[in-house]
């Protein structure tokens, strides 16, 4: 569950970005040089993270007032194994692969008719014929890489880029939906993304950083020497791209960067075409905007026109053998997944390196995997029609209606907000759209594919054709209005999201199974499962982030400066409250990166709190049981550093700990005393809204 925009901040499948990574954020894949052993201690803090394996063994029994993750999930925790290929395992994970089991056999059910089968199964056995990609080895990569190593001038190298739409070329371009205009399209312009991931790690190297850079580097080495390459350039040849990465990544966002509510604002930066060719000299960029296509575009969004300026210093003579090397070893490493049987397991085993997981998954696995990060609106198009959700549809919008009319009232009820700012959130959330389940217009909004042929010989050019495919979909978006009915993810995900360009919250058919929804559940269970989880994305559009929109998604002030001092204030002390927490082996949280997803979990469990107190002997500790097993993990260590420097959601055990903690029923429920760790001191406790 996250706040996304309708559009992400790369090209995403404009690129050949690899399959096995897009599905990390849920469910989770990947190993290798293990991480420091992690103490079972948490450096005075009153909590141990659980969800982590190590921390888990021989671990004693808590009281529940102690640790109440701990103590709901410990029978689970002891339980819980992590599949071959996986880093962790966790609600989201095992409603996923029900879902998955259920879709994958679409793949290969020859009953199935149409254009929407023929191109997922083609997909698919493109994928699994080991024979063709094994016979063809390195060569779909040959013609690229010869043409990269002869560019001789910055005249070639400025004519390769403005007309290859296969390699990195420094700055990315796509239509994205306009922050300031959320009806219309605007042309993006973006980094292409680093090697070792995020920005900040060219400045200062952390562990999670050093698996990046040994993962990337072995595989990397592994396709040059492959190429032709000896072992020792293919060495040097990486750490030169890494050493050029580093010059960019200096100008570019880092991930905090980007977690930062204030990045809505800097990352705004609207020009005209004219405004745009004249923020580079020596870069093509003229040339590159109309040899990519978007030639007609009328409005640009700049994302960081540092990033723009310093590519521009960079794009000299001196540096044509640097970036050179640079779209060259983004090329290969960007379609290493696409390639014969001995450079997929390397994707593998490299996956593993950055996340700790063991052995890999059954290539059946990783072929559907694909399928459905390149072509999900066939799969969903396929799963609907066999499966009547209508039902399931009309029971979570009456819910969802429900949770909105509570969260009204919470508004209606607020004592610290001016009378015009509460009244514009109001409008907000009554202009909120609710989708759920199925896309509104499934035959006529969802990519239909017309056009779109897979010749079944090869699955590099298949995948070329599909991405070639969506460049051609996003160059028709040039200076159009957005479509605010259409679904731009797959309903079978198992997520939920708040769309700020759209103001839409988004409960996909993906995530309605286990603890977070079955049709039998007791109110207690609805409220702390699904119900909590449409609770918290309503909530994003008033956290740190979402509050910049207005209710046209338009980026927008719509506070007063005094109310905005306010929420400020609130949003500090439950940053400081995060600050204070050491997660495990001495890494500390940090507040500013988490205030957003903490805020969405807070204000839903005061909401269906409130909705509990209209209920007669609503079963209080059915509630709070509940809503920690949704959140129960089970992980690698490598994984839960990778989650804790690089996502915005709070680690597991702290959205159950750290939430129910702040709310007087949770003390009475358990009789919690001043003397037990999941005390907090009444003056101390968060409140938002």
């Amino acid at each position: 569950m996250a706040h996304q925009n309708q559009t992400s901040k790369k090209r995403g499948w404009q690129r050949r970005v690899s399959a096995l990574l897009a599905f990390v954020i849920v469910a989770t894949t990947m190993l290798a040089r293990p991480l420091p052993a992690l103490a079972a201690t948490n450096d005075g803090q009153p909590w141990v993270d659980y969800s982590i394996q190590d921390n888990v063994k021989d671990a004693a029994a808590g009281a529940i007032t102690d640790d109440f993750y701990w103590a709901v999930n410990r029978e689970w925790l002891n339980h819980a194994t992590i599949k071959p290929g996986d880093s962790s395992t966790n609600e989201f994970s095992a409603v996923s692969e029900g879902v998955d089991e259920r879709v994958q056999k679409l793949l290969t059910d020859a009953s199935l008719k149409g254009h929407d089968a023929e191109l997922i199964q083609t997909l698919y056995q493109d994928f699994m014929d080991w024979d063709t990609r094994n016979k063809a080895g390195m060569k779909p990569l040959r013609a690229t890489v010869k043409a990269i190593s002869r560019i001789s001038s910055m005249e070639e190298l400025s004519d390769f880029i403005c007309r290859s739409k296969e390699t990195p070329a420094l700055i990315s371009i796509g239509n994205t939906v306009s922050v300031k205009d959320a009806d219309r399209y605007v042309t993006g312009l973006d980094d292409e993304g680093f090697l070792l991931e995020d920005a900040a790690e060219y400045t200062n190297r952390t562990e999670l950083g050093d698996l990046y850079y040994k993962a990337m580097k072995k595989r990397a080495v592994t396709l040059l020497k492959r190429l032709g390459y000896s072992a020792k350039e293919a060495r040097q040849m990486f750490d030169r791209v890494i050493a050029f990465e580093g010059k960019l990544a200096k100008a570019a966002y880092t991930s905090a960067d980007m977690m930062d509510p204030a990045y809505a604002q800097r990352s705004c930066n609207e020009m005209n075409y004219g405004q745009v060719i004249k923020l580079t000299k020596n870069f093509p960029m003229k040339a590159y905007i109309k040899g990519m296509g978007y030639g007609k575009s009328k409005k640009f969004n700049i994302s960081n026109p540092a990033y723009i300026k310093k590519v521009d210093s960079l794009y000299t003579k001196k540096n044509l053998n640097s970036i050179k090397e640079y779209m060259l070893v983004g090329y290969i490493l960007e379609n290493i997944e696409f390639l014969d049987k001995k450079a997929f397991d390397v994707a593998i085993e490299t996956d593993n390196m950055i996340t700790g997981a063991t052995g890999r998954k059954a290539y059946q696995e990783y072929g559907y995997q694909t399928v459905a990060y390149a072509l999900p609106d066939a799969l969903q198009r396929l799963y609907l029609e066999q499966n009547n959700a209508v039902e399931k549809q009309k029971k979570i919008i009456d819910l969802c209606e429900k949770i909105a009319r509570e969260y009204r009232r919470m508004l209606e009820e607020n004592t610290w907000l001016s009378k015009a700012t509460k009244a514009k959130a109001i409008e907000k959330l009554d202009a909120m759209k609710l989708n759920a389940v199925i896309p509104e217009q499934l035959k006529e909004e969802m990519k239909d594919y017309a056009g779109l042929e897979l010749k079944g010989k090869s699955l590099f050019e298949d995948y070329g054709r599909i991405i070639r495919y969506y460049n051609e979909c996003d160059i028709a978006l040039i200076n159009q209005k957005v479509n605010k009915d259409a679904w731009y993810t797959s309903t079978l995900e198992t997520n939920a999201f708040y769309d700020a360009g759209n103001n839409s919250i988004n409960i996909l058919l993906g995530i309605l199974g286990g603890e977070f929804y079955q049709d039998d559940m007791s109110e207690e269970e609805l409220y702390s499962g699904i119900g909590m989880v449409i609770g918290h994305e309503i909530s994003h559009a008033f956290d740190p982030t979402g509050s910049q929109f207005d209710a046209k998604g338009n980026y927008a002030n719509w506070w007063t400066d005094e109310d905005r001092a306010a929420f400020d204030a609130r949003a500090r002390k439950l940053i400081d409250y995060f600050n204070r927490i050491t997660a495990f082996d001495g890494k500390k949280v940090s507040g500013k990166n988490v205030q957003g997803e903490a805020i969405a979990d807070l204000t839903s469990l005061q909401c269906m709190l409130r909705l509990a107190k209209e209920k007669k002997d609503f079963d209080y500790d059915q509630f709070f049981r509940h809503y920690a097993s949704i959140w129960r993990s089970y992980t690698t260590a490598q994984y839960e550093n990778y989650r804790l420097k690089q996502d915005e959601h709070p680690l597991a055990y702290l959205r159950v700990n750290a939430m129910v903690q702040q709310f007087e029923e949770f003390y009475q429920t358990y009789n919690v005393k001043s003397d037990a760790h999941m005390y907090l001191a009444p003056e101390k406790r968060l409140s938002i809204w």
